[in-house]
């Protein structure tokens, strides 16, 4: 996940778990004042340039805590108050046009020099278009003033700021995070934030674009199967299947060869058989994908760490044993690779028809996702259908269009 992903993620479960975000904003401009003070503590005017989202946010409260502490602060906000979606911003735009400086809708040509000047245009909230034109120009001019220049969270591109000043954790090389500042047990909390992160299914297209994934069982028409089926369904992944029983008959290259095509993940069934020849037959499957994430549900079955690597590695989830194992002996939290942990609070994840499903659910979507991503998208999803004692197979479909 990269950094834009990961500021969305902890926004959306802060306003999911009613987080109080006037009180997160205050605290963390306090904590950029500091930085900002011990940095430039003779700068005495400055501007901020500030957009209408939570960058632009942070760059109002940023003011706010500048004027407190003596400073000469305007803001110029390239674009009108109202034309905002986020009403905490249209909120504090109005406290602080009481005792600040602040022009809307203004042009480049409007900014003035600073002795030092705060960018608080875009940030991580940025979802890739093209900075429009307004913007890009003030960004121009800015650029070109003889002063220091400190970007909040992250640059916009195009320009090297003096200084970089992050939340929670740097989102440059270049740049120092200020922490401490999210509720820890929240942003370890389990909320919708990674599920409004994944690739957004297009089922009216004729083309799945949810990816594709390979089911290989021993046998046809299995109980994981129809739920894969059921799944991908709603998330238009294409599914395939192979039948290790039917390859017994026709082991050829050829009987297979077109289901490998584009395949992003494998899931290996959880059958019972293990003899050489089913096993052989896999690592052959499997030869033929050297860069697909598989995951395995065959506790039965060892493969080489090179083909299916541990539970915590980005390439697979490992077995649905091991997996539950793993949730139990840790007081069922996630822990992965990089680090962080995510907390099931309420041990719903334990049971092993939730398992199950997580893994399966979690397949799915890691056709078209990164594993972790999935992992936790479809963690939340399960949680949300057992305390809301709704019915996964039947409900799912009602629900994805909801989020979708």
């Amino acid at each position: 996940m990269n950094s834009d992903q990961k500021s969305r993620i902890i926004y959306n479960n802060l306003v999911y778990f009613g987080v109080d975000l006037d009180s997160i904003y205050r605290k963390s401009a306090k904590k950029f004042v500091e930085i900002i003070i011990s940095k430039y503590l003779k700068k005495n005017k400055i501007g901020i340039v500030a957009g209408l989202g939570g960058n632009g946010l942070d760059g109002l409260y940023i003011a706010e805590e500048l004027f407190k502490n003596g400073k000469e602060v305007e803001v110029f906000i390239p674009d009108r108050v109202n034309h905002s979606d986020n009403d905490l911003f249209k909120e504090k735009f109005k406290e602080l046009s009481q005792t600040v400086s602040i022009k809307q809708d203004i042009y480049a040509k409007d900014v003035v020099q600073p002795e030092l000047l705060i960018e608080a245009l875009i940030g991580t909230g940025f979802s890739g278009e093209k900075v429009y034109k307004r913007t890009a120009d003030i960004l121009k001019r800015v650029s070109h003033f003889n002063c220091p220049i400190i970007a909040i969270d992250k640059p916009i591109q195009g320009y090297s700021p003096d200084l970089t000043i992050s939340i929670n954790y740097p989102k440059t090389t270049k740049a120092i995070a200020i922490e401490n500042v999210y509720p820890e047990s929240l942003i370890n909390s389990i909320g919708p934030g990674e599920l409004l992160e994944i690739h957004k299914p297009y089922s009216k297209s004729h083309k799945s674009k949810s990816g594709k994934l390979l089911y290989i069982s021993f046998e046809r028409e299995t109980a994981e199967e129809r739920k894969l089926s059921a799944f991908a369904k709603q998330y238009s992944t294409i599914l395939t299947t192979i039948s290790i029983k039917s390859l017994f008959t026709d082991y050829s290259k050829e009987s297979y060869k077109e289901k490998l095509v584009g395949v992003d993940t494998v899931v290996i069934g959880s059958f019972s058989e293990s003899d050489n020849l089913t096993a052989n037959i896999i690592y052959t499957l499997l030869e033929e994908l050297p860069d697909t994430k598989v995951i395995n549900l065959n506790s039965e079955i060892k493969f080489h760490e090179n083909l299916i690597e541990v539970f915590e590695s980005p390439r697979s989830i490992g077995n649905s044993s091991a997996f539950a194992k793993f949730v139990k002996s840790y007081n069922s939290y996630f822990l992965f690779e990089d680090g962080e942990k995510k907390l099931d609070t309420e041990g719903i994840l334990v049971t092993k028809d939730s398992i199950e499903n997580l893994i399966l659910l979690a397949s799915i979507f890691s056709s078209s996702n990164e594993i972790k991503l999935s992992i936790l998208a479809a963690a939340f999803v399960i949680i949300h259908f057992r305390k809301n004692k709704l019915n996964l197979e039947k409900d799912i479909t009602n629900f994805f269009e909801e989020v979708f």
